[in-house]
């Protein structure tokens, strides 16, 4: 089914951002009544996958915009697959496991969408192999944030409103990330740049 046929009714800024045919089984159950009735006492499980489409990433993730310099293009996410556990529960929809392989980047996550318009949502992304942030004064950082692919990793944590959200790093994970592979200077310099993502 499209996923914007499944979604326009709970997820309405979500339906307008994903392209793709959604397979599945979901299963649950509703008091019937008013549609604010509905929407408090629905609750459904069940398992989405989905094969190629793609998802516009643009608003959710305007934070980030000026670390990806030319590659703006990496927000608008095409993939080849999409798959996770889905529950819906006191008006929430979690969003459990989801796991979205890009044509370019992967992205791993877990949270939830409120049916009230709200998003707290974490995000890992792998970003392509030997891409290099905008990192300005600290793009000498970069390989120490590197996995053994040679791929950067970011957290994100997505909150707020889900029309607008607000973007932030997991500064922890980044630090932990590179902490055992640099020296002082670099670790200074690590922490530089970890202030300089906080106060953004």
């Amino acid at each position: 089914v499209p996923a914007a046929d499944i979604l326009r009714p709970w997820a309405s800024t979500l339906s307008q951002k994903l392209v793709t045919d959604l397979n599945g089984d979901v299963r649950g159950n509703c008091l019937l009544g008013s549609k604010g009735v509905i929407q408090n006492t629905l609750t459904l499980t069940g398992e989405l996958d989905s094969g190629s489409g793609s998802l516009d990433a643009r608003e959710w993730l305007g934070g980030i915009a000026p670390y990806l310099g030319k590659r703006q293009d990496l927000m608008d996410i095409s993939f080849n697959s999409l798959s996770h556990n889905m529950r819906l529960e006191k008006g929430r929809y979690m969003v459990e496991n989801i796991e979205i392989d890009g044509l370019e980047t992967q992205w791993q996550g877990n949270g939830s969408l409120g049916l009230d318009g709200t998003i707290d949502l974490g995000i890992n992304v792998k970003l392509p192999q030997g891409f290099t942030p905008e990192l300005g004064q600290w793009s000498f950082l970069a390989d120490t944030l590197r996995d053994k692919d040679g791929r950067i990793n970011l957290d994100l944590r997505l909150s707020g409103m889900a029309s607008k959200p607000q973007v932030g790093l997991n500064l922890g994970s980044l630090q932990d990330a590179a902490g055992g592979k640099t020296g002082e200077a670099v670790k200074k310099g690590l922490g530089g740049l970890l202030d300089k993502w906080k106060n953004r």
